[in-house]
């Protein structure tokens, strides 16, 4: 389960992460802090 996504999944090139959170290495959105 993917959190903090606009989408399902993250590996779809139209989503995005919420705002303050970007993809970590594999693909999750983890807070900006923890990239």
């Amino acid at each position: 389960e993917l959190k903090h996504t606009s989408c399902v999944t993250a590996f779809i090139a139209t989503c995005h992460c919420d705002s303050g959170y970007l993809f970590n290495s594999e693909g999750k959105c983890v807070p900006v802090a923890e990239c």
